[in-house]
């Protein structure tokens, strides 16, 4: 049996790519949409095991309610996955470029979502998930990224 995947992102690129990727790992992608309201409209009654989220949506909807009407499905929350996989995604990217520019966005990202798991009464979970994300970049930038970011 197929694992049943869903995604809610504002940018259609990224959506298309996703639904290619479950295509060519035999995943059961149930629904795909800009909104997380669309989107539970999609998925309806049908079990989801895992959702992909932007954390910033177009629409304006805060995070922390997105993350719940989401957990609220039943789907599982990755959030040590996302901590370890991201950085590696973005830094592979990334290569040599550190100095004068945005390349540290997404580690407020899992700070957020860190965060959100922290209220939801998961605490380990979420110093786990600093404690790895810390040690990446830190391996990847140095202190200098961290201490001085953006600058």
């Amino acid at each position: 049996m197929s694992v049943q995947v869903a995604i809610v992102d504002d940018h259609e690129a990224v959506r298309l790519g996703f639904a290619a990727a479950c295509e060519k790992n035999d995943l059961d992608l149930i629904a795909s949409a800009p909104t997380v309201t669309e989107l539970l409209e999609q998925i309806g009654n049908r079990e989801c095991q895992v959702v992909v989220t932007d954390l910033s949506l177009a629409d304006g909807s805060a995070v922390s309610e997105n993350v719940e009407r989401i957990v609220e499905t039943g789907a599982a929350a990755l959030v040590l996955l996302v901590s370890i996989l991201l950085p590696q995604l973005i830094f592979v990217a990334l290569d040599e470029v550190r100095e004068g520019s945005y390349t540290t966005w997404h580690i407020a990202a899992i700070g957020t979502l860190l965060a959100i798991v922290t209220v939801r009464k998961f605490e380990l979970v979420a110093w786990i998930g600093m404690a790895i994300t810390v040690v990446e970049v830190l391996i990847w930038g140095g202190p200098d990224v961290i201490l001085f970011p953006g600058w």
